[in-house]
């Protein structure tokens, strides 16, 4: 075999390798869903509501505009959605201290508990899935993915 035909199977291994990393992260995504909707149901809220208390959980200082762009929503979907997790009693809105026409959204106690209850089947799954010696490779490649992702182009 010459350099070129071993250099030319390693490089379909490798397609095929990333073939294979591609569909468990499909896997994982869908398992993602999933778990999501079961938490909202549990929650009795929207999965669209579960995304909003989390992302309110990592965003001290949230304004409905912030979180509709987030969300990919128009301000009147923000607007309904808002409404209804503060009726669920998830979020709290409070006048925002610069700027009279908007408001600031906060995490209610309740919403926290939501949040956490989300954070521990998350710590669920790790600990049955990972031994301790692999959470901190784990949470490494996790976060070096995601960061490739933030910078993602569509692949033509």
């Amino acid at each position: 075999m010459t350099m070129l035909d071993e250099r030319q199977t390693q490089d379909a291994s490798a397609v095929t390798d990333l073939a294979v990393l591609a569909t468990a992260y499909v896997s994982l995504q869908r398992q993602n869903v999933r778990v999501a909707s079961m938490v909202a149901d549990a929650l009795e809220i929207g999965p669209t509501d579960l995304r909003s208390i989390m992302y309110a959980a990592w965003n001290e200082n949230l304004t409905p505009k912030q979180l509709a762009a987030y969300l990919q929503l128009t301000t009147g979907a923000t607007t309904s959605l808002v409404d209804r997790v503060v009726s669920a009693g998830l979020l709290v809105r409070e006048p925002h201290p610069t700027d009279r026409r908007s408001q600031m959204l906060s995490l209610t106690p309740k919403g926290r508990q939501s949040v956490d209850l989300v954070l521990a089947t998350y710590r669920h799954a790790f600990e049955a899935a990972l031994s301790p010696a692999e959470v901190i490779p784990a949470a490494v490649l996790i976060e070096a993915i995601a960061a490739s992702l933030a910078t993602a182009q569509l692949a033509v």
